[in-house]
């Protein structure tokens, strides 16, 4: 009797356990421009990590109502942080410009840090919002925000990925063209 009711009570909960667990779609921000090579190689240039600053680096889609609450659009998740994704897709970028070579140790005359500002869904609107510096030598020669606005159809999960990626991309390849 004692392992008839282990048994039950054991079935019990993992059938609860399986009711609740809900199907999480993950999302990861892509470069959508031609990762083609270059015949010539451009300028050398280090990026920095990029951060991310508050509720906007964070693996879960952020996405705010009418009255700047925080809601829930559905089991939505990015694959890494939005500013690790922004780093690659820079990367990218960088390096189908043929304008620029991307190097990953410090010794170069030009550096580029960039500060992921917002990345969020407010009011039917995937904002993409980063900051960038451009040091030759060690002296600022460029800087600015980059902000980007991209309205949403509908507001599933699905829709806000595409969105914030398209988002993105517009804000990486515009910061590129002020670059060049």
């Amino acid at each position: 009797m004692k392992k008839i009711s282990i048994f039950l009570i054991a079935a019990l909960l993992s059938a609860c356990a399986i009711k609740q667990t809900r199907e999480v779609s993950l999302y990861e921000l892509k470069f959508s421009g031609d990762l083609g090579n270059c015949g010539m190689k451009g300028a050398e240039i280090y990026l920095h990590s990029v951060y991310g600053v508050g509720a906007s680096d964070n693996k879960e889609i952020v996405v705010f109502d009418e009255n700047n609450r925080q809601i829930d659009i559905g089991e939505a998740k990015f694959i890494s942080r939005p500013s690790e994704m922004i780093y690659k897709m820079a990367i990218d970028a960088l390096n189908s410009s043929c304008k620029f070579a991307p190097i990953f140790s410090r010794n170069s005359n030009t550096e580029l840090r960039l500060k992921l500002l917002n990345f969020s869904i407010e009011n039917k609107f995937a904002l993409t919002q980063i900051g960038y510096e451009l040091t030759k030598n060690q002296k600022m020669v460029k800087n600015g925000i980059i902000s980007e606005k991209i309205p949403l159809l509908n507001l599933t999960p699905q829709d806000a990925y595409n969105a914030l990626n398209l988002g993105a991309n517009n804000a990486i390849n515009k910061i590129i063209k002020e670059l060049k």
